[in-house]
């Protein structure tokens, strides 16, 4: 048992401060910048080279297997599956395009002197 000493006490105005908002999470706001775009870029060339590179291993592998075998179908389905990644490469870079312009967009017009 607690002892008097020992005891942790909460005063209202505690709690208060707590819950009331001296201890809140602040506002995040996202920044965009025309210096992301690098780096961006580089990311996606490559992914598109890694891609590119592990369609031809995959192929590769399936040469060397026996026709119509259950290793060759699911080897076949893999490959398929994995060039349907660099279908969709284009879609991305138009999104991330747009993301960085909107918020380029954004910011001039919050912060204009």
């Amino acid at each position: 048992m607690l002892s008097a000493s020992n005891r942790i006490s909460f005063d209202g105005d505690y709690l208060k401060k707590k819950f009331e908002g001296e201890n809140t999470m602040q506002k995040q706001v996202a920044y965009y910048d025309i210096s992301q775009l690098l780096p961006i870029g580089i990311t996606l060339v490559v992914l598109a080279l890694v891609v590119a590179y592990g369609l031809q291993i995959m192929g590769d592998v399936k040469d060397d297997m026996t026709p119509n075998s259950a290793e060759a179908n699911a080897t076949a389905s893999g490959i398929t599956a994995v060039a349907k990644i660099n279908t969709k490469l284009s879609t991305v870079v138009t999104i991330v395009l747009a993301a960085v312009v909107i918020g380029v967009l954004v910011r001039s017009f919050m912060y204009k002197n």
